[in-house]
């Protein structure tokens, strides 16, 4: 189920959700409500409720004993009448917002905003939790949550994984009153065990902010909302990380977003369109001094009706405060279907779009100059092919413009969303002549200067059996990366892709006429593995079949006649222990390290899926094997299982395929012996991908004591 599949036909009926709003002073509660006509949000004075008799100190005043527990005491006592039931503190707006992001320069957590406003018409499904902020219930007082795990347990073991903080989240009801009768007597067992001021916790940084507001007196009580209060959050957190597995686990913010997006168009669009045309720009993190750039010369030029999309929130945080025309998308990436569709969900206003690099420079706006010429999308002589100056093959579309939206255009756009890609398929370009109609689509080519040509694209070159090699690597890590280009070279192996994580390794590559595709990426492993499934399935989606290699996974024997004897959709080397849950469940784990994916609608459907859980998980091993668990896929031991250990954990392995299957994929586990995760003595290895620490000197270290170190 695609959860954030925008329904435009029937909406939920509005009486089936209640939300209730926790509060402690009406004053700092006004600016929250003036705007809210919602009759399904309830405010709840926390001053004002009763206290269970179990839970007062009797050395605290009322008032006092109402801030140790703070919202935690509306979770106790409220009692639901709808099929479902949020719970918020009133800051919560106050804190996912582009002030409040911008003051902490926590962009990631507050950004896209919250506003109870937006909750009119959203549908929230009874089988998903969402909550204001996911994060580890551990990532604070482990030994405590351990205690309290042991105590009080929910689930055979605590599942490494994500629960609401802050208090607040929505659920079903019938959820949230088991919850409430796990939860009261883990609160007095904490206040029977614990101090009040054990911790020494000083105010939150939003306590001191000028977005909360409170006086010394608040700022008192504050102190004790900060002790066992930061426990119990972790206590709630704890519960539904057992509860709910991730993929049922849904941030509040992005999914508002994506619900309000048809509105987020209308107002950017009212906004930035002039004469109905608007030109469109997109920017990730990597891009900002090219952003700034452009904005310069666009400023420059007097020209107003662009519109900046970033999937970067401190880019987007940055052109609000500047008061620009910009959208905010929560992806990790903008591949180049993405930005179609996104391309096509504007022209649905009836605008005229102007697509724009970030290196084309405009002198006055498009639609001044397309104004009187006749055609329904226009583009640039040079969109076929044009080289560079280091003679490298790229793709220049620079700009295209949609002077009338018919469904013939949006179908064009749809088919040949690769125009706004760096490189691709050029089976599928067409060699367009001045007022050629394609598609019953009238495209006018305008003059350039430019010489083009046309000739393979860098991909299509490299594959072979329409198979691509990719490893990805940046210049740090040049030795393990110079280790497998010798390796591979040894065994006559030219069908790979390096995929250049920074622009030293990709320059570098070029001088050496090695094939380089470069995508930055921050040094943040969550990061790099978000980073990594996306450019994967941007392959896939242009039909190439995916080998992928760490740089470190040394090719002894070309592996691919072996893998191509298998008629599966994926096939994954193996893993040692990591996700523990699903090693607990199979007793082994695929590695993400070395696999082989086949380009087709099954393979596209779950790498989608990948994408979006691993941006949860933030490790995409650990998103496929869970992932792969949770839809039920089943293995078919063979009869020869030996183990191997590891850190004091056993794991199966097999000298033959282990094959498994869910309702839709099939899979193979390729036998560890020949594709090798910890060393073993045999004749027939085609991959030693041995454990290692991740930096180049100790893996140069392992490869060379095991004998497949070639430089």
């Amino acid at each position: 189920m695609n959860i954030f599949k925008r329904k435009t036909k029937k909406i939920p009926n509005k009486d089936t959700t209640s939300f209730y709003i926790f509060y402690h002073d009406q004053a700092y509660l006004n600016e929250i409500t003036q705007t809210l006509r919602d009759k399904r949000f309830h405010f709840i004075n926390l001053n004002e409720l009763g206290l269970p008799e179990e839970l007062i100190i009797q050395s605290l005043t009322p008032q006092e004993n109402r801030a140790i527990f703070s919202e935690y005491l509306g979770l106790l006592l409220i009692k639901p009448q709808t099929d479902m039931v949020g719970f918020f503190t009133y800051s919560i707006p106050k804190k996912f917002s582009a002030g409040w992001a911008k003051e902490t320069g926590v962009v990631n957590l507050f950004v896209p905003e919250i506003r109870f406003m937006d909750f009119e018409n959203v549908p929230f499904d009874k089988n998903h939790l969402y909550a204001a902020e996911l994060n580890n219930p551990k990532s604070k007082f482990p030994k405590e949550i351990e205690d309290i795990h042991q105590k009080f347990r929910v689930g055979d073991e605590i599942i490494n994984t994500y629960g609401p903080y802050k208090g607040s989240f929505i659920v079903d009801k019938q959820d949230f009153i088991t919850f409430q009768q796990w939860f009261l007597p883990v609160v007095v067992y904490v206040l029977n065990t614990y101090t009040i001021d054990q911790w020494g916790l000083e105010n939150s940084l939003y306590s001191n902010s000028k977005y909360a507001g409170k006086d010394g007196e608040y700022l008192k009580l504050d102190r004790l909302r900060h002790g066992i209060g930061e426990l119990l959050e972790r206590c709630v957190a704890y519960y539904f990380a057992q509860k709910f597995m991730d993929n049922r686990k849904i941030k509040l913010n992005h999914y508002l977003y994506h619900c309000q997006k048809p509105k987020h168009y209308a107002e950017a669009l009212k906004k930035a369109a002039v004469n109905n045309t608007v030109i469109v720009v997109f920017a990730d993190q990597h891009e900002k001094k090219s952003l700034d750039k452009w904005l310069k010369n666009i400023i420059t030029a007097d020209i107003r009706n662009i519109l900046v999309i970033t999937f970067d929130k401190a880019i987007y945080v940055d052109l609000k405060n500047r008061a620009l025309n910009v959208l905010f998308e929560e992806r990790n990436a903008l591949n180049s279907n993405q930005k179609i569709q996104i391309i096509i969900d504007i022209l649905s206003y009836n605008v005229k779009i102007c697509y724009s690099s970030l290196d084309t420079l405009w002198q006055e706006t498009p639609a001044t100059y397309f104004k009187n010429q006749g055609g329904d999308l226009f583009f640039p002589e040079d969109f076929l092919f044009q080289k560079d100056s280091s003679g490298h093959i790229v793709k220049n579309v620079n700009w295209f413009f949609v002077n009338k939206n018919t469904k013939a255009v949006t179908s064009f756009l749809n088919k040949h969303a690769y125009l706004l890609s760096d490189r691709d398929d050029t089976q599928q370009i067409y060699h367009i002549e001045p007022g050629k109609a394609i598609d019953k689509i009238a495209i006018t080519i305008v003059p350039s200067e430019e010489d083009c040509c046309s000739t393979d694209d860098a991909q299509d070159a490299i594959a072979k059996n329409n198979t691509i090699i990719i490893v990805f690597a940046n210049y740090n890590y040049l030795p393990v990366l110079e280790n497998w280009l010798e390796a591979v070279r040894r065994i006559h192996i030219e069908n790979f892709m390096i995929i250049s994580l920074d622009e030293n390794l990709h320059h570098y590559l070029q001088e050496k006429k090695i094939a380089s595709l470069l995508r930055p990426c921050e040094l943040d492993l969550g990061k790099l593995w978000i980073h990594r499934v996306d450019i994967i399935l941007e392959l896939l989606e242009k039909g190439y079949n995916i080998i992928h290699s760490d740089a470190d996974a040394v090719w002894i024997k070309d592996p691919q006649p072996y893998l191509n004897q298998f008629s599966q959709d994926m096939i994954f080397s193996q893993g040692t222990y990591w996700p523990l849950d699903v090693h607990k469940k199979w007793q082994f784990v695929l590695c993400c390290g070395f696999f082989y994916i086949k380009s087709n609608k099954k393979t596209l459907d779950f790498i989608k899926r990948l994408a979006e859980r691993v941006r949860l998980d933030k490790d995409d091993q650990v998103s496929c094997n869970r992932l792969l668990m949770e839809e039920g896929l089943s293995w078919n031991l063979p009869d020869d299982t030996y183990k191997l250990t590891f850190r004091d954990r056993d794991f199966i392995c097999s000298t033959k395929c282990i094959f498994g299957k869910t309702d839709t994929l099939s899979t193979v586990l390729l036998p560890h012996v020949k594709f090798q995760r910890i060393a073993e003595p045999s004749d027939d290895v085609y991959i030693k991908h041995l454990i290692s620490e991740k930096n180049s000197d100790d893996i140069m270290d392992i490869l060379a004591k095991n004998g497949c170190k070639f430089i």
